[in-house]
């Protein structure tokens, strides 16, 4: 005996079960419905058998094989009632024709509503109420019963949510996670660029339950993503001498490798290979900058000018010939760098 039951209607307009009519063209037609999934849980979902032939060939053999077998007259103490109101209800004097499925009623009443044009999936607007699980079982489901076109308004949706919470600033690891989980390569390479925004400990120490829900090498993929765009400024700022001579005035930035005053002889760098202990400690705290947040527009933060002006100030001979408008300039020159650079580091990819 079927411990508990809910009965869900899905109405359409189609002269023919063997039409070739597609999902988007399906209607409603006040007719009742003549299957009954009986899901996974024990729960009965009452649907037409001829939206679920037209949205999968695996459903419609069995569709046709269940409607072959006669039914029996229900006992008189059972009623089944559709979900909808607005539908005629089931008749009381026919019993159920049963189709078994393997999913449970979770599933298939999210996946009913991408198969029928008069049902609309439900419009997250946090995505604490977004379950990754359900949607996971959902795209596996159609999958599983080949359901093509009902399996890109899936993807579609999800894609389109993703993309909607990224342009109202949501959480991209959160977005990135459900991408992965729906095998959204390119939404998770999206939410994966935005991630560069936040800080580098952040990524590490999530624990946000979508993330139960995806294998460890997604979380694995995004940090060795991040850690190749950190790695673009290495080699940038040890041959800076290239990013000087791009902009205007470039040639007098060269004086600040020989600068000749006693508190900058005596504080040579090997690394960045310049005697000017303020641009060394303005390369570093540009480097620890870009490597906390990576996101090119971190070098050209007002903070690191006013902290680069206040050590040259220490150095006579650098207060002469370094302006403002030089420093600022070369942190220009390192952002446009990275900001060529950056679209060329590979995104993460999904492991099929």
């Amino acid at each position: 005996m079927i411990s508990q039951k809910r009965q869900m209607s899905l109405q359409y307009k189609s002269p023919s079960r063997n039409s070739d009519t597609s999902i988007s063209s399906i209607s409603p037609l006040a007719v009742p419905p003549d299957i009954t999934l009986l899901c996974s849980d024990g729960i009965e979902i009452s649907v037409h058998g001829l939206i679920l032939s037209q949205v999968s060939p695996i459903l419609r053999q069995k569709v046709d094989e269940v409607l072959q077998v006669p039914t029996e007259p229900l006992p008189p103490n059972r009623k089944r009632k559709p979900f909808c109101r607005s539908v005629p209800e089931v008749p009381k004097d026919v019993g159920p024709r049963y189709l078994t499925v393997s999913e449970d009623s979770k599933t298939w009443n999210h996946l009913l509503m991408f198969c029928c044009p008069e049902l609309k999936p439900i419009l997250y607007s946090n995505l604490n109420d977004f379950k990754l699980q359900t949607y996971q079982k959902v795209i596996l489901a159609a999958d599983k019963y080949r359901m093509v076109e009902v399996l890109e308004k899936i993807k579609g949706y999800v894609g389109g949510l993703i993309y909607k919470h990224l342009a109202a600033k949501g959480d991209p690891f959160v977005l990135y996670a459900i991408a992965y989980g729906c095998g959204l390569e390119e939404e998770a390479g999206c939410a994966a660029r935005e991630t560069l925004k936040h800080p580098q400990d952040v990524v590490s120490t999530t624990d946000h339950p979508v993330y139960r829900h995806i294998p460890g090498t997604a979380l694995h993929q995004l940090l060795a993503y991040r850690h190749q765009c950190i790695a673009l400024i290495e080699p940038l700022l040890v041959s800076w001498e290239e990013l000087c001579s791009s902009f205007q005035g470039g040639p007098s930035a060269a004086k600040w490798k020989n600068c000749r005053e006693r508190c900058c002889t005596t504080n040579e760098h090997s690394v960045y290979k310049t005697r000017c202990a303020w641009f060394a400690q303005h390369l570093e705290r540009v480097k620890r900058a870009y490597t906390e947040c990576t996101d090119p527009s971190a070098v050209v933060s007002p903070t690191l000018l006013n902290e680069t002006l206040a050590a040259v100030s220490g150095c006579k001979g650098c207060t002469a010939f370094v302006t403002a408008e030089q420093i600022v300039a070369f942190n220009m020159a390192l952002k446009k760098s990275l900001d060529e650079f950056l679209p060329l580091v590979p995104l993460p990819s999904i492991d099929v």
